[in-house]
């Protein structure tokens, strides 16, 4: 379960306990509430029953006629006067009537003084024929209670939501904002761990703590990075130095039937022109044979001394001479003087192999065209020529050993170019296709002032 959705269960489940406990504190608080407004209604209603009871005063009236009788009595006081009643004011009156099948009516005052006697007695006791009279008096005050109870926790829940609801919204803006830095370290470390190399993550966080985290996570990769290119450089030095046991073998037995072969040319009697231009191509493929050997040489020498300048000019017009005698036409764009710090034959067999190949793909009566600039620290070196271009499967692998379109080519010449730019200059070598046909290669050659090995 990933962190965000558990915090965010754990949140939602600790409102929702809070939300449930302030909602049935509110429903008890309301029950509590109401049943002491109704037992205090009550008491109030009691007392005001029996002092207005207290207060009242029966009045009767007797009247005869046709041998009925009649009893006229009210709850008011009546002043005796002499004069003669108001009729409207009598008309006013409530007068509870009584009518009488009987003729003795001088007991009924003392009956009805009984009764209300009896009232009093259960208003002021909590007899059970008290609770109808209370509860008449009382009805709609409790209604009104009841609707102000529910106002109130209306309101109250109303208030609970809106809070709940600003609490949960601030708290996913903080969650956001403690987790993103976290998914942002994840994706950090998954990206290193599929080997992706200088992994740098942004430091937006305004807390220290994960700017710290941060800071030290693009330190830690960067390290990283180091390390795994010191591991890179020791396995080329290691695969050099195997590479050099094995090149001062082959060179030591290669160079002694080279240079018997050159003396046997140069002691053969002069021959028909045909012949002499077939010992004269003899001649320059065991040169460059000489030259290829001598650059393996280079590769496994120690001690190669790196810091005298080297004339790249010259080193361009002394490789072009050697193929004056071809098919093809060399154009040079070179300024006067352009020097920079390493062995010269290191540089040699580097522009030689770039050269060499834009040559031999050229078709006959075609043109190379060579090119040369300065740049900060080095220089840069472009060939260009108007051969077919790169076959796409020779692309893919065309830095990689023994791979060469050339049926007597050994490919080795821009594998070795790469690896001495790459070890010994801080440069590259690239090839791509020419929009007007042909292939380009650019060289940057960054000076190696001081370097030995």
């Amino acid at each position: 379960m990933k962190i965000q959705k558990a915090l965010g269960l754990g949140l939602c489940g600790i409102f929702t306990l809070m939300t449930v406990g302030q909602l049935g504190t509110l429903w008890w608080f309301q029950q509590q509430l109401q049943q002491q407004l109704t037992t205090q209604s009550g008491e109030l209603s009691k007392l005001v029953l029996a002092r207005t009871a207290e207060k009242l005063q029966l009045v009767t009236h007797n009247i005869s006629a046709e041998g009925q009788s009649f009893v006229f009595s009210t709850d008011e006081e009546v002043e005796a006067t002499t004069t003669k009643p108001d009729p409207e004011h009598a008309t006013n009156k409530r007068v509870k009537v009584i009518r009488l099948n009987t003729p003795p009516t001088d007991a009924l005052p003392g009956v009805m003084q009984q009764e209300l006697e009896q009232i009093l007695v259960e208003l002021k006791t909590d007899r059970p024929g008290s609770a109808q009279w209370v509860q008449q008096f009382k009805l709609e005050r409790n209604d009104s209670s009841a609707q102000l109870l529910q106002k109130y926790l209306a309101y109250q829940v109303m208030a609970l939501a809106v809070t709940i609801a600003l609490a949960l919204m601030l708290v996913l803006w903080l969650g956001y904002r403690l987790i993103a830095p976290l998914q942002l370290l994840v994706q950090g470390f998954r990206r290193l761990a599929a080997g992706e190399s200088s992994v740098q993550l942004p430091q937006q966080s305004t807390l220290t703590e994960y700017q710290y985290v941060l800071e030290q996570f693009n330190h830690a990769s960067r390290q990283l990075d180091e390390l795994a290119q010191q591991r890179e450089q020791m396995q080329q030095q290691q695969q050099l130095a195997e590479l050099g046991e094995i090149s001062r073998g082959l060179v030591h037995a290669l160079r002694n039937p080279i240079h018997t072969m050159a003396l046997a040319l140069e002691q053969l009697p002069q021959q028909a022109p045909e012949q002499q231009a077939l010992q004269k191509l003899i001649e320059q493929k065991m040169q460059h044979i000489n030259r290829t050997l001598t650059a393996l040489l280079t590769l496994s020498c120690e001690g190669v001394d790196r810091s005298q300048p080297v004339s790249l000019p010259l080193v361009l017009k002394d490789i072009t001479l050697e193929f004056s005698n071809q098919p093809v036409k060399i154009e040079l764009h070179l300024p006067e003087d352009l020097a920079i710090h390493g062995a010269e034959t290191e540089l040699r067999s580097i522009c030689h192999a770039v050269i060499s190949n834009a040559v031999e793909a050229s078709p006959a009566g075609g043109l190379v065209q060579i090119s040369l600039s300065k740049m900060q620290g080095g220089a840069v070196l472009n060939v260009h020529d108007q051969g077919s271009g790169l076959a796409p499967d020779i692309a893919a692998a065309l830095f990689q050993p023994h791979i060469s379109s050339k049926a007597e080519g050994a490919g080795m010449g821009l594998y070795l170019c790469q690896r001495l730019l790459q070890r010994y200059y801080q440069g590259s070598v690239e090839l791509h296709q020419a929009e007007n046909g042909g292939c380009i290669a650019t060289l940057h050659i960054c000076s190696a002032a001081g370097a030995t090995r």
